[in-house]
């Protein structure tokens, strides 16, 4: 079945636009398919945050304009062809998500192909078992999961961010108040298989996969319970196994003007070079993680263990560690305070 979005103005962009402000453009609730107009309105490209994602590791250039970045051998359809099993035909031989419409060179309109969500089996372990110190008097009379964001609780909202892209069977690590967690978890009503893991005592932000017995699963998405992106996560799995990854990092695309020139020494302190205000790209590590099940050898029951520690782990011993990107506005953090608050404002539409 196709849907059509009419009303393009969310878009379309110039391709004289800097990557930068292309950046500034993508929210937490925008498209992730874009196109790419001239002065006259036409069609010269397509972009997508995957394409964004591929050119990453490529290194980017945030001045040059995205019409670098775009797509221009993108598949379109003309308005007269009105054949839909033709329409089909190009999604699936393409493997694409939408399609524009042209009328002489300009956009008319955007179809895209409602698909059947696939209910996946790599399961999802969320841990859920932290104070949420850092949420101060947020969490003081209710622990972290069940804070309310807008409408709901924080765990329902992760649970949700990965039911839509059709994962459907959960693990809860739990530990601080963990049967109000788990009575609340038990009366949640979505389709969804629920197992729980319990800690005795804090193990930090890996340690509850120590506890994780017979999983018959041979990769799994690990989060911590104050993350929620907006990314289909079959891509990312996809990702993962097709490159083979024993661990793959779901990072954040982040960029930073300093404002003041930054000298560079040798080791007796001469400087050797001075650059003026540079722009400063780098990814962040968010929290969220696709597991090989040969990590867990690494770990020892019950034993401290951050994730952190856990990718330093897999590097020394030369497990396969990659990185995933997706854009800054995909990815919230509701770990502290002013975080949470700015995270909660977003998913308000106010901001």
């Amino acid at each position: 079945m196709f849907k059509e979005i009419l009303k393009l103005d969310n878009f379309l962009l110039d391709k004289d636009l800097s990557i930068k402000d292309f950046l500034k453009k993508v929210s937490f609730h925008s498209s992730d398919f874009f196109l790419i107009i001239n002065k006259n309105k036409k069609i010269i490209g397509v972009i997508t945050l995957g394409d964004f994602k591929r050119n990453f590791f490529l290194g980017i250039d945030i001045e040059k304009p995205i019409s670098n970045l775009a797509n221009k051998n993108f598949i379109s359809i003309n308005s007269k062809l009105k054949d839909p099993y033709k329409i089909k035909k190009l999604f699936e031989n393409n493997n694409i998500k939408y399609i524009p419409v042209i009328k002489n060179g300009q956009p008319i309109k955007i179809i895209y192909l409602v698909i059947k969500k696939n209910i996946t089996k790599v399961p999802i372990i969320i841990n859920a078992g932290g104070m949420g110190k850092r949420l101060s008097n947020i969490s003081k009379n209710t622990p972290k999961p069940l804070v309310k964001v807008s409408d709901k609780t924080l765990i329902d909202l992760i649970i949700e961010s990965f039911l839509k892209y059709g994962f459907s069977v959960f693990f809860f690590g739990l530990n601080y108040k963990k049967t109000v967690i788990k009575n609340h978890i038990k009366s949640i009503k979505l389709d969804i298989q629920k197992t729980y893991i319990i800690e005795n005592k804090p193990l930090g932000t890996a340690g509850i996969l120590s506890l994780v017995n017979n999983l018959k699963y041979k990769n799994f998405i690990f989060s911590n319970c104050d993350i929620v992106i907006n990314h289909d996560y079959n891509e990312i799995v996809n990702y993962h196994l097709n490159n083979k990854n024993d661990l793959t990092v779901i990072c954040s695309y982040q960029n930073i003007d300093l404002n003041y020139g930054v000298c560079n020494t040798d080791k007796n302190g001469k400087i050797v070079s001075i650059k003026e205000k540079p722009k400063v790209n780098f990814l962040v590590n968010t929290g969220v993680y696709i597991c090989n099940i040969k990590i867990l050898k690494l770990l020892k029951k019950n034993q401290y263990i951050d994730f952190d520690e856990l990718i330093e782990k897999s590097i020394k011993n030369k497990f396969k560690v990659m990185a995933f990107p997706v854009h800054s506005s995909r990815w919230l953090d509701f770990g502290t305070k002013e975080n949470f608050y700015h995270a909660d404002a977003i998913l308000n539409n106010k901001r």
